[in-house]
C-alpha cells in the first residue's frame, strides 16, 4: 500500500518540473538524465530479481518520471556530445 501510494506521490510531484520545462524555464540536461534513467532501470531490474514487495513501485514511479523527463529532454533539453558530457557518460559506464 505505501509502495503505490510513493508512486503517486513520485509521480505528482514531477509534473511542477515538466511544466517548467514547457514554459521553457528549466532545460534538462540530456546526458545527466540519460544516466539516472539508465542507472534506475538496472537498479528496477535488481530490485525485482531480489524478490522485492510493494516497496518496488516508489522505483517504478521514479523511473518513469525519469523516463519521460530525459524523453522530454531529448526534444527541449540541453547538452549533447561535448567534452563533459562524453567524460559523464564514460564514468558511467565504468
Amino acid at each position: 500500500m505505501l509502495g503505490r501510494i510513493s508512486l503517486i506521490v513520485t509521480v505528482l510531484g514531477a509534473i511542477p518540473y515538466i511544466v517548467s520545462i514547457f514554459r521553457t524555464d528549466v532545460r534538462p540536461e540530456r546526458t545527466t538524465w540519460g544516466i539516472w534513467t539508465v542507472v534506475l532501470v538496472l537498479a528496477v531490474i535488481s530490485y525485482r530479481a531480489a524478490g522485492a514487495g510493494d516497496s518496488i513501485w516508489f522505483l517504478v514511479g521514479d523511473l518513469f518520471i525519469t523516463g519521460v523527463i530525459f524523453v522530454i529532454s531529448l526534444f527541449r533539453g540541453v547538452g549533447g556530445w561535448s567534452k563533459v558530457d562524453i567524460a559523464s557518460i564514460t564514468v558511467a559506464l565504468m
